[in-house]
């Protein structure tokens, strides 16, 4: 015999998993019949197991979408942190798996923005993760800057990512970023710094900063940015970059300089020198960046190609991806290609496969046919 809403009500509390998740759905099935679950499901909303949240938020929208809404903003302000958690998390699931009317959508708006100053780190945290699916740039931008500010981490983090996500819309906010960038959230401003493009220029010395003294994965970010935004004005600086000590900073700055394509060809004789580097990374950095620099340059095809034979596979395939990049214009490299195709290593013969296939001379197409003959 079906369980009755009631019986379906107590299971919310059961100690087995799959029997609250079961519950949880089945109460959405019931439609607005189950509207006495409401203040249930609203609790299972905080539940540990992620399995019976999603079904009791899936539920609660097809029970009364309207009344469950009111109810989560309204526990935004509880007193109880946990209430709060709950309601935070329950208002983020609905966005962003529900399509919610336009009026419902703009009384979820209206009440995060009230929240950005809630007590609970984890409210101001879903204000700034959720405010983008809600409103246009105009209105969430000012919202988010104010979050790079915030006391807790993961709230500037948040804020820092979610300004990520509106690309060049965000340029108001580069100076914020900048001010914000030192503050636990380097790498996600640097994110998002690159993500708004040439207009991000003023924090170029910001990312260089970072480049110089930062850790692997900012300065891998912080090259990255520099190349999205453009700055032909960052060459010089990444030049030096190139000739110190420290071999992170020399392949983060052959990195920075690939992104940036053309426009850094003052660095090209000193990238020719790290072809040498006795770091292979910065080999295999170098290698790519003159390939982007000098796609249309056959002179710079014949210095790659003695490094299809190094070594370390990581200059092989990077190798073979730059003569990629160089497309018709590394016809020279045809032949060493070709051998590289029988590389041990797969990525390596991979590479060099993509490569043959991008410059697609009779010779390049013949070797690839006879491989796909022979596998």
């Amino acid at each position: 015999m079906s369980e009755t809403i009631s019986e379906l009500i107590q299971n919310l509390s059961d100690p087995a998993v799959e029997v609250r998740a079961g519950a949880a759905k089945t109460l959405g099935e019931h439609g607005a019949t189950a509207k006495a679950a409401v203040p249930a499901l609203l609790k299972a909303v905080n539940d540990r197991s992620a399995a019976v949240r999603d079904s009791a938020i899936a539920s609660l929208s097809k029970i009364n979408l309207g009344s469950t809404v009111s109810a989560l903003i309204q526990n935004l302000e509880d007193d109880d942190d946990r209430v709060r958690t709950s309601a935070a998390r329950g208002i983020s699931t609905m966005v962003e798996r529900f399509e919610l009317p336009a009026s419902t959508k703009q009384q979820v708006f209206q009440a995060l923005a009230q929240a950005v100053n809630n007590r609970s780190w984890f409210v101001r945290s879903t204000v700034m993760a959720t405010l983008g699916e809600l409103a246009p740039v105009d209105e969430v931008l000012p919202i988010l800057i104010a979050g790079l500010a915030d006391a807790e981490a993961e709230v500037r983090q948040d804020a820092a990512i979610a300004i990520q996500c509106f690309g060049d819309e965000a340029e108001a906010a580069v100076p914020h970023l900048i001010d914000a960038f030192w503050h636990d959230i380097e790498v996600y401003a640097a994110s998002a710094l690159g993500s708004i493009g040439p207009g991000a220029q003023a924090a170029v010395p910001r990312l260089l900063e970072a480049l110089e003294r930062g850790h692997e994965d900012l300065r891998a970010r912080a090259a990255e940015a520099i190349g999205e935004i453009g700055s032909v004005a960052a060459v010089p600086a990444l030049i030096n970059f190139l000739q110190q000590e420290d071999a992170g900073l020399r392949r983060a700055a052959a990195e920075a300089l690939q992104g940036l394509g053309p426009v850094a060809t003052a660095a090209v004789p000193n990238l020719i020198v790290a072809l040498e580097d006795k770091s292979d990374e910065v080999k295999a950095m170098a290698a790519k960046a003159l390939g982007e620099i000098e796609s249309e340059n056959t002179a710079i095809a014949e210095l790659l190609m003695p490094l299809l034979q190094d070594e370390a596979a990581s200059v092989r395939a990077s190798t073979a991806y730059a003569l990629q990049l160089m497309g018709k214009h590394a016809e020279v490299a045809v032949p060493a290609l070709i051998e590289a195709f029988r590389d041990e290593v797969e990525r390596v013969s991979q590479s060099a496969a993509r490569a043959l296939a991008e410059i697609a001379t009779p010779e390049a197409k013949e070797a690839i046919a006879r491989y796909r003959q022979w596998s």
